[in-house]
């Protein structure tokens, strides 16, 4: 499928870079819209951010967090119908000491973006483990949130070919709660300095 990325730093590269080894039709964009210095994996392409957002039935929204509002509504009549996967928070997870906004930044998009079908996800981690997701035998557990059924769907499959296990929390209003996991995880990365390559792992009894 096509898939259009917002961004070429870490984060995008880390998530999109499976997508482009399993065969989807990815384009990259910046405003610079040219390829960054990091090594993209053969096939990548690259444009700018207009172009992206047009390109992918699936957009993925990794850019700064200070950019976000002004980004997305300047593209939010090309955005519209699409399905846009939300990997930012409302605070980095190195503000972990500050105290979280009432509303999650996925809600912020979708009311950005109307038209469009937003999935909180890929924003529970660092992209050290979204890169590998592999811990052992074991593999990151990806949650994620979405008031819409087909996004869902599609949300789940492009998670699982990163390498995840994908969970459905619930509605859009659930990315609260991932923003504060993401929070916790914080916490635990900085400021009890485990370091960033920890993750979440949802556990069943048989």
């Amino acid at each position: 499928m096509k898939i259009g990325v917002l961004g070429t730093g870490s984060v995008a590269h880390a998530i999109a870079s499976h997508w482009v080894r399993t065969g989807h039709d990815v384009l990259f964009g910046s405003r610079e819209g040219v390829a960054p210095h990091a090594e993209f994996p053969a096939g990548s392409r690259f444009g700018r951010l207009e172009d992206a957002a047009r390109h992918g039935d699936a957009v993925l929204l990794a850019i700064p967090a200070n950019a976000m509002q002004a980004t997305i509504s300047t593209l939010s009549g090309v955005l519209a119908g699409k399905v846009l996967l939300d990997c930012s928070n409302g605070l980095s997870p190195v503000d972990h000491h500050l105290d979280l906004p009432d509303i999650s930044r996925a809600e912020e998009i979708a009311h950005w973006a109307p038209q469009s079908r937003v999935v909180k996800i890929f924003n529970t981690c660092g992209f050290e483990t979204l890169a590998d997701p592999h811990y052992g035998e074991d593999v990151a557990t990806m949650f994620y949130a979405t008031d819409n059924y087909n996004a869902r769907a599609l949300a789940h499959c492009l998670a699982a070919e990163c390498g995840f296990e994908p969970i459905y929390v619930g509605p859009l209003t659930a990315a609260r709660d991932l923003e504060r996991l993401t929070r916790f995880w914080g916490k635990l990365a900085f400021g009890q300095k485990l370091g960033r390559n920890i993750a979440f792992r949802l556990l069943r009894r048989s």
